[in-house]
């Protein structure tokens, strides 16, 4: 089961009691042991200190193969969408906006959002005010507009912290974009809890009531990118010139939703899977469901697991039979 954060020694306990109540339960003895790719993880230290084989999985990949395990969708080709928080990429850098093309063994990463600088790093997932002068810094470049509520000397410590690339990973990650578009909204400037101001932006654009989407552009490649620097452009402008948060909100869902399909389009698949912590949103999952679904798609959601990390531990192991190469 998904234990959650392990930062406090109780959770690691409770994490470490867990493992052995289920290894009595079932009368099993591990000859293998499955965790994240993130070196920093401590479910990923705890899984070094076993003594046994270790398989490494990407945090993006055990998304996606625990949710077509799930739908047991072994026998075609799928698009998976996988969105959410923050994942340790193949290369080290911060996903979180991803397109897999499952062909059978093979996952290909076939698109990603654009990244975006992350001010401060880990700090940006509590203070999205970060993650949204990221996406100012990106869109209009060392000049960008300051927030309208928040300290000039801070945010001047950030430009500069930008300007020099001074701890400012990038990401790729949908999670921060929805972080730093609430900040930029004026809907809050801190996470007490992870999902805060996703949250808040997703009850806004409830209320928001337009079919509008802001603009994107798709930039070709292989991966191609979805660049929602067009989006952020366009949403300051309604910002300046006063009109309702909840027409913002529900702009941006709807311009995500069309980025999905977009995408989908070109790469072709008729199977699609969202999964990842963002679609739990119920606005932007439903959206992009009724939008695939129109332009002639056949959309699966998880079943059985959440779309959330609770599916990570399923995905780890379908993983690593596939790598494998003995689960067919």
């Amino acid at each position: 089961q998904h234990i959650g954060d392990l930062s406090t020694p109780a959770a690691l306990k409770h994490f470490e009691q867990t493992i052995a109540t289920l290894q009595t339960l079932y009368s099993i003895q591990p000859q293998q042991v499955c965790c994240d790719a993130h070196p920093d993880y401590i479910a990923s230290q705890y899984a070094e200190t076993l003594g046994l084989p270790c398989q490494r999985v990407q945090h993006h990949a055990a998304h996606l193969w625990g949710a077509i395990a799930s739908l047991e969708l072994w026998d075609r080709p799928l698009l998976g969408v996988v969105w959410d928080g923050t994942g340790y990429g193949e290369g080290g850098e911060i996903w979180g906006g991803e397109f897999f093309r499952v062909t059978g063994h093979k996952m290909e990463r076939v698109a990603h959002s654009l990244p975006f600088p992350l001010p401060g790093g880990d700090r940006a997932a509590r203070e999205p005010w970060r993650s949204a002068l990221g996406l100012l810094w990106t869109t209009f470049g060392p000049d960008f507009p300051p927030l309208e509520k928040r300290d000039r000397h801070a945010q001047n410590l950030i430009r500069t912290m930008l300007t020099q690339g001074l701890n400012c990973p990038q990401t790729t990650s949908i999670g921060r974009l929805f972080d730093g578009v609430a900040a930029l909204l004026g809907l809050g400037e801190t996470n007490s809890f992870e999902g805060e101001m996703a949250m808040a932006l997703e009850f806004a654009a409830e209320t928001g009531q337009t079919t509008a989407a802001y603009p994107y552009g798709i930039i070709p490649g292989s991966p191609m990118v979805f660049d929602w620097r067009p989006m952020i452009t366009a949403l300051y402008q309604d910002r300046q010139t006063g009109i309702a948060i909840p027409t913002m909100a529900a702009k941006f869902h709807n311009c995500l939703m069309d980025g999905i399909t977009h995408i989908a389009q070109t790469i072709g698949c008729q199977d699609l899977i969202l999964t990842g912590g963002c679609f739990q949103n119920c606005y932007l999952t439903e959206g992009a469901m009724t939008h695939l679904t129109a332009a002639g798609f056949h959309v699966h959601l998880p079943q059985n697991i959440p779309p959330n990390d609770g599916s990570i531990a399923v995905g780890q192991l379908i993983a690593a039979l596939v790598l494998k190469g003995n689960f067919f």
